[in-house]
């Protein structure tokens, strides 16, 4: 039966009728968007929509491919939380490594934490780096962003040995009690990046890129 003959049977104004999508539609076209999430996780909504333009080779309404990525729950990865947060009173020290540049293993191990989706929180993964070798000398993992995750993770790692220097953020974790006198304990010197200096850190920076975007993502 011809659209005009349904809409006269049903009383209803050509002119008013649009065509609505089936549902086999939208679950080929979340396929689609699912692909190219897959293999491109850093593109949003509207780079995901013009790659299937040039798929498709047809027009295709970015706010209907933003509803049914909402609705999978796809969201471009980029950098967006901040841990380092620097705790009211907390003593902060300076960055050691511009005059003592690392040159052997364990002369300075750089630690960071970084967030890692999962379900609907967080895990907060902190780890320690070599600075020279770039080995993983300790690691731990925690549902909760406190110093005792930190701590835990440094006890790991000093079972491979002794070092020189540690570098970190200016973070609350890092300034904490537990951490420095864990550090004072084992005669380590301390070192912490520059205020916005996050390339004074570059070699977990380095780390948890390739960590994320690898293996994670």
């Amino acid at each position: 039966m011809s659209v005009a003959n349904k809409a006269n049977l049903l009383r209803v104004n050509r002119s008013t009728l649009y065509y609505k999508p089936t549902k086999e539609e939208d679950v080929n076209l979340m396929n689609e968007i699912r692909d190219l999430y897959e293999e491109r996780c850093y593109m949003g909504y509207r780079r995901i929509t013009e790659m299937l333009k040039r798929k498709r080779s047809q027009s295709i309404n970015r706010k209907k491919v933003l509803r049914l990525m909402q609705k999978m729950g796809l969201r471009a990865v980029y950098p967006k939380k901040s841990l380092s947060q620097k705790a009211e009173g907390q003593k902060t020290y300076p960055y050691l490594l511009k005059d003592n540049k690392p040159a052997v293993a364990d002369d300075c191990w750089g630690t960071d934490i970084t967030y890692i989706r999962v379900g609907k929180g967080y895990a907060y993964l902190t780890a320690l780096i070599d600075w020279v070798t770039r080995r993983i000398m300790g690691w731990s993992l925690s549902p909760f962003l406190e110093a005792s995750s930190c701590v835990e993770a440094l006890w790991e790692s000093l079972r491979s040995g002794a070092l020189r220097i540690i570098n970190s953020d200016q973070g609350s974790q890092f300034t904490s009690t537990a951490w420095i006198e864990a550090l004072e304990e084992n005669d380590i010197e301390i070192s912490m990046d520059g205020k916005g200096r996050c390339i004074d850190n570059i070699q977990i920076e380095r780390f948890w890129r390739s960590l994320k975007y690898e293996e994670v993502y």
